[in-house]
């Protein structure tokens, strides 16, 4: 029987079992992943079906058509993971007594309570539940929660607590949220800046104080620039001292910032300050500073930008034609005597695709050239149209 010999030789068995090993993992796997999918759709499927449950309640509450106790009853037979995710919906979209309606039903459903207990958790996805439900339920009990979440070891619990202290607007964390936010990577800056421009105005005196104390000598650049334009995008209109005291700043990541800020605040910078700008050594400053020029209109530089559009680097020559353009009649004069009479190749092929990339200009130079054939010999285009 050479089937019975072969399965008395060790190797083959050994290759068979190996085999049949192999196939039995791999039909584990499959079932598995099968499995998991199913239990995800499922899941997605039923947490669908609940918030349009959700929804006919919330809406006649917040419409007054029906009491607190009302709601109450129909929402308490809903699994509570749910209860929260879709009050969280309406928590982030609502304000005013909409949304104090909206905690109301936080406080009547129990889930302040249900939120600290999440918050002490060893888990950290269930802390970052925890801080979300505090931040969606708002109240003065909760900011002492979320402050201490601040110190979490988890980025992602931290960054959720600053936002959730964001959203109810508490005072009290924007030292501490500027503290780790000077000691964060600069992607996480990036999110906690959004949640510092959530407090609005009430962040500006702090920030300004900050910035005067390390403007001269700060101990990181980056972080004083983005506080800077933390201040321009809360519209700080007083944080023009400081603005203008970081464009002399000896860092280039504060002086790129003083001119953004300048620009997003319009703030007036002088004809000095702009040129400046114009003639830093470093070009993503003298790009900012064109760019300045030309949102704040000021007439007396015309000629530094003519300057600019002879730099070697392309950003600068850029902005400094489009803001020739934004000055006006004055600035498109200029804009067509470098296209015409300059030396520099570049800064008549920047001219040249500034004027023509805007279709007004264009109407207007082909109503010129109209006027220019009607017109008699030797008469002025004012006497044409006159006549």
């Amino acid at each position: 029987m050479p089937n019975s010999r072969f399965w008395e030789e060790p190797l083959y068995r050994l290759v068979l079992q190996i085999t049949f090993a192999q196939i039995l993992f791999l039909a584990s796997v499959i079932a598995g992943i099968i499995l998991i999918r199913s239990l995800k759709l499922y899941r997605q499927k039923k947490n669908k079906r609940i918030s349009q449950e959700l929804f006919t309640p919330l809406m006649k509450f917040l419409s007054k058509e029906s009491s607190i106790d009302e709601a109450f009853r129909a929402l308490k037979k809903y699994p509570r993971h749910n209860i929260c995710m879709e009050l969280e919906r309406y928590a982030l979209m609502l304000k005013g007594s909409a949304l104090a309606d909206i905690r109301v039903l936080y406080e009547c459903l129990n889930l302040r309570k249900h939120g600290k207990r999440l918050n002490r958790s060893f888990f950290w996805w269930r802390r970052l539940e925890g801080v979300r439900l505090l931040g969606a339920a708002g109240g003065e009990e909760v900011s002492g929660e979320l402050l201490r979440r601040l110190a979490d070891s988890h980025n992602i619990v931290q960054l959720a607590a600053a936002r959730s202290l964001g959203s109810i607007d508490d005072p009290s964390a924007i030292e501490p949220i500027v503290r780790i936010m000077a000691e964060s990577k600069q992607m996480s800056r990036r999110q906690l800046a959004q949640t510092l421009i959530a407090f609005g105005p009430a962040v500006q005196p702090y920030l300004r104080e900050l910035v005067r104390k390390e403007i001269t000598e700060p101990r990181d650049s980056r972080f004083i620039a983005m506080i800077l334009e933390v201040l321009a995008l809360t519209g700080d209109l007083e944080s023009g001292p400081e603005i203008r005291a970081a464009l002399m700043s000896p860092h280039l990541e504060i002086r790129i910032a003083a001119f953004k800020s300048a620009i997003i605040l319009h703030l007036p910078l002088s004809p000095i300050e702009l040129k400046n700008g114009l003639t830093d050594e470093q070009w993503p400053v003298r790009a900012q500073a064109a760019l300045a020029s030309g949102k704040l209109g000021d007439l007396t530089i015309g000629d530094e930008l003519g300057n600019c559009l002879c730099d070697r680097s392309w950003w600068v020559r850029y902005n400094a034609g489009a803001a020739l353009f934004q000055l006006g009649p004055l600035g498109i004069e200029k804009l067509e005597y470098i296209a015409q009479h300059a030396e520099d190749a570049f800064a008549r092929d920047m001219a040249i695709r500034t004027l023509t990339s805007d279709p007004s200009y264009q109407a207007l130079a082909d109503h010129s050239d109209i006027l220019k054939r009607l017109q008699p010999s030797g008469q002025k285009p004012g006497h044409a149209e006159k006549a």
